[in-house]
């Protein structure tokens, strides 16, 4: 999965000549499958970071889903970041492997019995406005 990202990673910096873009994940494993060995991409699902009276709503219900799979990370995308939540048996691990304005590249790990609150450090570490974003699950082979 590390690998996946830095291969995401190349493949932004070769196509967006030191622009801003914003590539959807469907979009870049179109483009990288071959060398990712993706297995399946779920839908692109709005998530939110806190908490939500519809349990599907929320990205800790897409992260559970994904822990029931092998090999399956929850892609995350907010405020024109992208991040991956990786279900490692009890524990999720929240990878930001791009360095942004206000923070460099970071990993963080919590158990997942205190997913929420990984997820209200996440909004508060990254200052975000609103708490509403994009999830994708993708399974690696």
């Amino acid at each position: 999965m590390v690998q996946g990202m830095e291969i995401g990673n190349k493949f932004y910096d070769s196509h967006s000549a030191g622009d801003p873009v914003m590539f959807g994940v469907r979009e870049v494993v179109q483009k990288v499958q071959a060398s990712l060995g993706i297995a399946s991409v779920r839908s692109e699902l709005p998530a939110d970071i806190t908490r939500q009276p519809v349990a599907t709503a929320n990205l800790p219900h897409h992260i559970q889903l994904a822990s029931l799979v092998n090999q399956t990370t929850s892609v995350f995308i907010i405020d024109q970041k992208t991040v991956a939540f990786i279900p490692m048996g009890q524990h999720v691990l929240l990878l930001d492997s791009h360095c942004h304005a206000q923070s460099g590249a970071y990993i963080a790990m919590a158990p997942s019995s205190r997913i929420w609150e990984l997820m209200e450090w996440y909004k508060a570490f990254n200052c975000f406005p609103y708490s509403m974003g994009t999830v994708t699950n993708v399974s690696f082979k």
